[in-house]
């Protein structure tokens, strides 16, 4: 029977990659290995994705017509996945290019970032779930569409979740902090179409951190996500209370290392391994405020600094109208001057010339 329109299709990718090489140049792909990959295909048909992609890049016109495409479109430079076959080897120094994504990004917008962490047990009763979905639906079904909302939600699982077993403190498995505790992170990135090249004029800027600083109460005493102020090194983000505009990881290192004592002991390393602090790119690293001062680099967000927490929320400067009081002076004034003055003249010319004409004809 033909299935409704309403019925949803449940579709599953997978993809399989084989990464072992703890013996280095002579680790080889062999025949075992390959086998996985043909159980997967095997245990997927009709493949139809593997049917294109073969099309595609396996010679003949649709060959030529997708890289005719690509020319158009201003690419025709990039490769991409649909090059890479398991069946023929590809030296690692080629295959780390498609770990880089090197298409025009989609997504052009400047953002402002957020990446919350949850120890709480109680989320599912907690209201929290209609909480994120009435925040999410404000940018959503919101009135301005320029505005654009992308939102992760990973769970880390219960007391059997390796990622929280690996945590322990007496594991000493790494520096990741809080692995023991986390329950969920909730990712919301908020991108935007600038109105202004002036950050103090902006409306789009300001709103959209206005939105974020409302959800950062989420993530404090009495939040309904998090009690504390928790976050991901990998997901950095600035708050508009944050000391040095969130700039200085030693100014907010509390919110990404659980200890003091843990944090001291990265310095401690920092110090003995790159005691030239080399690899301190700008002032959101380690020991990064004992850096030479032209490591010391502020890499501060839009908006950020300009305001307080309740200013960014009521106050809209509007841009100042430009008038030039007389005595100023200026090159583009002059110039304008100058442009308008050379104007007149020229119409003055032609009116003589055309007058004398017609007097000689006459």
């Amino acid at each position: 029977p033909r299935a409704s329109i309403h019925e949803r299709k449940a579709v599953v990718s997978t993809q399989s990659t084989w990464g072992a090489n703890v013996r280095g140049a002579e680790e080889k792909f062999g025949e075992k290995h390959k086998v996985w990959f043909e159980k997967i295909r095997e245990a997927s048909r009709p493949n139809i994705m593997d049917l294109m992609l073969g099309q595609v890049k396996g010679g003949g016109i649709l060959s030529s017509t997708f890289d005719a495409l690509k020319t158009i479109w201003g690419h025709g430079d990039l490769r991409n996945y649909l090059y890479v076959d398991y069946r023929k080897h590809t030296p690692m120094s080629e295959l780390t290019r498609y770990w880089v994504y090197e298409d025009v990004r989609e997504y052009v917008k400047p953002y402002e970032k957020r990446a919350y962490a949850s120890n709480k047990t109680n989320l599912r009763t907690n209201g929290w779930p209609e909480y994120a979905a009435r925040r999410l639906d404000m940018i959503i079904n919101g009135d301005d569409k320029s505005i654009d909302v992308i939102s992760q939600i990973q769970p880390f699982g219960g007391k059997n979740s390796m990622y929280r077993l690996g945590g322990k403190p007496e594991l000493n498995n790494g520096c990741h902090s809080w692995r023991d505790e986390f329950t969920m992170l909730f990712i919301l990135d908020v991108f935007y179409q600038p109105e202004d090249e002036d950050d103090r004029y902006d409306r789009k800027v300001r709103r959209v951190l206005q939105y974020q600083t409302e959800n950062d109460a989420s993530c404090q005493k009495g939040g309904i996500f998090c009690d504390e102020d928790r976050r991901f090194m990998f997901g950095s983000f600035a708050k508009q209370s944050d000391p040095d505009c969130g700039s200085s990881l030693d100014a907010v290192h509390e919110h990404y290392y659980d200890s003091e004592e843990k944090y001291q002991r990265l310095v401690a390393i920092k110090r003995a391994v790159d005691p030239n602090y080399v690899f301190t790119a700008n002032l959101f690293g380690i020991d990064s405020i004992n850096a030479p001062k032209n490591r010391q680099i502020k890499i501060i967000g839009r908006g950020h600094g300009l305001h307080g927490d309740e200013e960014v929320k009521t106050t809209h400067y509007p841009r100042p109208t430009l008038e030039l009081s007389f005595g100023q002076s200026t090159w583009s004034y002059g110039w304008s001057l100058l442009a308008a003055g050379a104007g007149i003249l020229t119409v003055a010319l032609v009116y003589s010339s055309v007058s004398r004409a017609r007097r000689t004809s006459d």
